[in-house]
């Protein structure tokens, strides 16, 4: 028991500082060195944290909805040049679902599967997008990829959220306070968090 308190002070501990450090950000590079601490040492290259668009966006304006990122820029330009925002895989699960999605796991046929293997040629290969909501709630994707990162590999640290997000029907306006724990923490079951 004196273990698990210790835990959960770390960890809220842990958590506050994190959020502190995402509130002083004020520039988008602030925010990419903030994302960047928390990622690397999970063995994640390179980020992108954006808006997820309600519909068609114009191509001048698609640059616009990522907020932090330290995708290729050849990757960048090559994306949004083919306007790949409005058949990308991940940002239509992002704008539908609640769950996080594994790129490997992506059902994409025709521009989007083409999107997930022209993203292999800059190395974005294996990675996840997780769909997010903002305090003002507006919905985000935040994608991470690391170089030759398997489902059998472990990563160095793993979270989730306790407790599970609910189903989609479930979820009203209503928003349950959720933590984010460690997984294997005595309170993280199985169903809550994967990998």
């Amino acid at each position: 028991m004196a273990s698990l308190k210790r835990t959960s002070q770390n960890l809220l501990a842990d958590t506050h500082a994190l959020m502190k450090s995402f509130e002083a950000c004020r520039t988008k590079a602030d925010l990419e060195e903030a994302v960047r601490k928390v990622s690397e040492p999970m063995g994640v290259t390179s980020h992108l944290v954006g808006i997820v668009p309600n519909g068609t966006v114009r191509p001048r304006d698609q640059p616009d909805y990522v907020l932090a990122g330290t995708w290729p820029s050849e990757w960048a330009k090559r994306y949004f040049a083919r306007q790949y925002v409005q058949e990308d895989p991940a940002i239509e699960h992002a704008r539908t679902r609640i769950e996080p999605l594994r790129w490997d796991s992506a059902r994409a046929t025709g521009v989007g599967q083409r999107i997930l293997q022209e993203a292999c040629e800059f190395g974005l290969s294996h990675g996840m997008t997780i769909p997010q909501f903002t305090l003002d709630g507006l919905k985000i994707g935040v994608s991470f990829s690391a170089i030759g990162w398997t489902p059998r590999r472990k990563p160095r640290r793993r979270f989730c959220f306790w407790p599970p997000p609910p189903p989609i029907a479930a979820s009203s306006s209503r928003r349950k306070e959720r933590a984010f724990l460690p997984c294997g923490s005595q309170r993280a079951s199985a169903n809550a968090c994967s990998g």
